[in-house]
């Protein structure tokens, strides 16, 4: 478990909903290690986010680094918390049906006098 004290002498911060951002950013460790894994270095990971400074970049996959073990507990957390939200969003009665959504929506727009030459289904 990520407490506030591993992060203590790192550019990170653990917030109250349990993420974990750099500090001063809305950058979230799970992007920068998602890029890093996903091969982009430290470099253009810094292109990639303008706020951020290559310090913090570095500080942020030092930590991921000496600490991967715990660092991968703590995105397996978060990809869960996602799915869980996403589910509840859409098992609610008010979640769009999205089967078939192009569909109708290209019917609609077609039904209407003054798009009729210009959508094309």
């Amino acid at each position: 478990m990520i407490t506030s004290e591993m992060l203590s002498t790192f550019p990170l911060t653990l917030l109250t909903d349990g993420t974990i951002r750099v500090t001063g950013s809305r950058v979230p460790l799970e992007t920068i290690v998602g890029q890093f894994k996903l091969g982009a270095s430290p470099e253009h990971i810094c292109e990639s986010f303008p706020s951020l400074s290559l310090r913090e970049v570095y500080g942020a996959l030092f930590f991921y680094l000496n600490h991967e073990q715990d660092v991968e507990a703590y995105l397996q957390q978060q990809a869960q918390e996602g799915e869980d939200i996403r589910r509840m969003i859409e098992s609610s009665p008010f979640a769009i049906n999205r089967h078939g959504l192009r569909e109708r929506l290209l019917a609609r727009a077609a039904q209407m006098p003054a798009n009729r030459e210009r959508v094309t289904p």
